[in-house]
């Protein structure tokens, strides 16, 4: 993209601001409060994405490590009886 175009562009960018602003349907204290408003809204579907994230990740955690228990009590059995039986041979 040459400068004429960027420039050619960024002209029209602020053409439509401009035309923008002076035929919004609301004052800039209403719009300023509206855009507050989603932001906010924004940012707590973020929070509650992030916090079920975390739970989600947290429960696999968890899974994982009952496996891992599991696996480990398991393996120790088998070694006890293992052990038992060679003793007792």
């Amino acid at each position: 993209m040459t400068f004429d175009n960027c420039l050619n562009f960024m002209a029209g960018v602020g053409c439509g601001v401009a035309v923008g602003l002076l035929v919004a349907p609301k004052s800039g204290a209403d719009m300023r409060n509206e855009i507050a408003g989603k932001a906010a809204e924004g940012q707590d579907a973020v929070k509650n994405t992030v916090h079920e994230a975390v739970g989600d990740f947290k429960s696999a955690i968890q899974r994982r490590i009952a496996v891992a228990d599991h696996t480990i009590k398991e393996g120790l059995s088998a070694f006890d009886d293992a052990r038992d039986v060679y003793l007792k041979s």
